[in-house]
């Protein structure tokens, strides 16, 4: 049995954080449909979220959003309070109406990338953009990052258990 004491766990979660957020903002896409792919912090925000308590999940995430919002082009602060509601949210209902497993996760999984695409819709394309664009933001960009998501998912909660149940 793979016995991992607690000091590495975290450092394997940071690495991994670290590794994806480097791929996500060096502008290589791994995998792309049309103009959308996947933003891989999600669902390994989510996984991570399903094995940890409410104030853990929730820290981590605002953290993430944080490093996020230092380079992306959104508005101030927006992905630290998004990814510390989906990170809250996704950690409380794992815990107290859904059962950890793979389909909990997928289901999260879509719930969670749901609530952070149309989140920024309503932020940076709702208002301030012509209706085509926003048209095409959700129907190219947002609703294939969602299934994208979904199925990077099962990759990351696989990883996230094998951590987790390790001793």
């Amino acid at each position: 049995m793979l016995h991992i004491r607690h000091p590495l766990r975290k450092f394997l979660h940071f690495l991994l954080f670290a590794f994806l957020f480097i791929l996500h903002f060096t502008g290589n896409e791994l995998i792309t449909l049309r103009s959308a792919s996947p933003f891989l912090m999600l669902p390994l925000l989510t996984s991570y979220s399903m094995f940890k308590s409410e104030l853990r999940a929730s820290i981590v995430g605002a953290i993430s959003g944080a490093f996020i919002d230092s380079v992306s082009n959104t508005p101030g602060c927006f992905h630290t309070v998004v990814f510390f509601l989906l990170c809250f949210a996704t950690s409380f209902v794992s815990k107290y109406l859904f059962n950890i497993n793979y389909r909990s996760a997928i289901v999260l999984s879509i719930l969670g990338n749901t609530f952070y695409y149309l989140a920024r819709w309503l932020v940076c394309y709702a208002f301030s953009t012509p209706i085509t664009d926003s048209l095409i933001y959700i129907f190219e960009y947002a609703l294939p990052s969602i299934v994208f998501n979904a199925v990077f998912v099962l990759a990351f909660f696989s990883i996230e258990k094998k951590i987790h149940t390790a001793k």
